[in-house]
């Protein structure tokens, strides 16, 4: 399993969430061209049940800065969320 960046520009500053041992900790990987895929292995398998789900975080080079959640019902199905633009300068 991968991100796909599916937008018009490269995505910068991009940090996904990862769990170990039940702790959240934001990491970051390296830029991505559009169209460009990173695979994550089995992060997403770590935030499944988890209250936060899997989150990833990144940057236009405009400075806008987009958030995508994945959450997961009762049924196991995947909800993902895309939030544009969260506000410049919050992290």
């Amino acid at each position: 399993m991968g991100n796909l960046h599916q937008g018009f520009g490269p995505a910068i500053n991009i940090s996904y969430s990862r769990y170990d041992r039940g702790q959240r900790e934001m990491q970051p990987i390296a830029p991505l061209a559009r169209g460009a895929r990173h695979t994550v292995h089995n992060e997403y398998l770590n935030a499944v049940g988890v209250p936060g789900g899997f989150e990833i975080r990144y940057e236009s080079l405009s400075g806008l800065k987009y958030r995508t959640l994945i959450t997961w019902d009762e049924q196991g199905a995947a909800q993902i969320q895309f939030q544009k633009p969260i506000e410049k300068g919050s992290r």
